[in-house]
């Protein structure tokens, strides 16, 4: 999905002299407003009260699976994406996939595992294409947003525009992302105005 803007009116780009005059009360970070329309409740309670849920992460299970569910078949899938990103080679990814205990012995196990990979390989090959190269430097931001301050960094930009990809279905906290990084990169002098995101 690709999406293009021109939507400068709301936004003026702060000048060294008017930082002197910048009400502290009044300043946003880019990632604290992302996080917080994506996750209001988790949002109000990290600032107000510094409670943070714990992190769901991949541990190693103590009870032998019979089979994959949709969203343990996910986190391997994301798991094997971000291993092969870092480059490391298939037979290590499939001994670490093994090694977690989230796999079936045996045949099967070996038969789930070929397919995560030859899904995630696909993925990866298609992921490269649309990216089309490596992301460019981040950007400071510095916006006035009506009485508000935007402060942050534009993460993300390719040559052709800014890039977002996830492996699965766009859930809505991507989607509230991509129209926050979309307003703020249509703010930017000089810079791709596209928007897209696998």
């Amino acid at each position: 999905e690709t999406t293009s803007s021109s939507l400068h009116e709301p936004f003026t780009i702060v000048d060294d002299e008017a930082e002197d005059h910048i009400d502290p009360k009044k300043v946003v970070q880019i990632d604290d407003l992302i996080r917080f329309l994506q996750h209001p409740v988790a949002a109000f309670y990290q600032n107000k009260f510094n409670l943070y849920q714990p992190r769901d992460a991949l541990e190693t299970v103590d009870v032998e699976p019979l089979g994959l569910n949709a969203l343990d078949a996910w986190k391997l899938d994301q798991w094997i994406l971000d291993l092969v990103e870092a480059d490391l080679p298939i037979h290590e990814i499939g001994a670490l996939i093994k090694g977690s205990g989230h796999l079936p012995h045996g045949a099967h196990g070996e038969s789930e595992l070929q397919h995560l990979l030859a899904g995630v390989m696909t993925f990866q090959q298609q992921m490269t294409k649309f990216l089309g190269g490596p992301a460019l430097e981040p950007i400071s931001v510095d916006l006035q947003v009506g009485e508000w301050q935007l402060l942050g960094q534009l993460r993300g930009l390719r040559e052709k525009g800014l890039r977002r990809v996830r492996f699965g279905r766009l859930r809505p906290q991507e989607y509230y992302l991509l129209w926050v990084e979309h307003l703020i990169l249509q703010s930017l002098p000089d810079q791709p105005n596209q928007t897209s995101a696998i």
